[in-house]
């Protein structure tokens, strides 16, 4: 899991962005259905920390010295399956969107390259059609 930091950051600025509902780690979270029984689009966050090193030496403690944070964001994009694509990549690009060119935490923490994976089955029953978003985050420690 990301720094307490990076994933507040993250999630203040993108959760007024995404316009379906969102399940970020670790919270309650129920598919949404509309009135009509249809099934509803939502995204599921996943946000990692791959790592957290010490970058410089000479410090008075070692604690002192600058330790950077790398990780990636996660965002798993579920519509009905048989309802088309418009309304899946319309949701990829708002998120690659807000990505691009983004920093957070006073420039500290920046997105890089965002990759698409290939659409596929979204759940066991097939109900979902899922595509996959994986966003590389690195928060500097200046």
């Amino acid at each position: 899991m990301a720094s307490l930091a990076a994933y507040s950051a993250i999630k203040a600025y993108l959760s007024p962005l995404i316009s379906v509902d969102t399940a970020w780690p670790n919270e309650a979270f129920e598919r949404p259905i509309a009135v009509d029984g249809s099934l509803d689009p939502f995204v599921i966050v996943e946000l990692n920390s791959t790592s957290f090193g010490q970058q410089s030496i000479g410090a008075n403690t070692q604690a002192e010295n600058r330790w950077d944070e790398e990780g990636t964001f996660w965002a798993h994009l579920f519509v009905a399956a048989g309802t088309g694509l418009d309304v899946v990549l319309a949701l990829a690009d708002t998120i690659k969107d807000a990505l691009r060119g983004t920093t957070l935490l006073s420039g500290d923490l920046e997105f890089g390259d965002v990759e698409t994976l290939p659409g596929e089955p979204g759940d066991e029953d097939g109900a979902y059609y899922r595509i996959s978003l994986m966003a590389r985050w690195r928060r500097l420690e200046i």
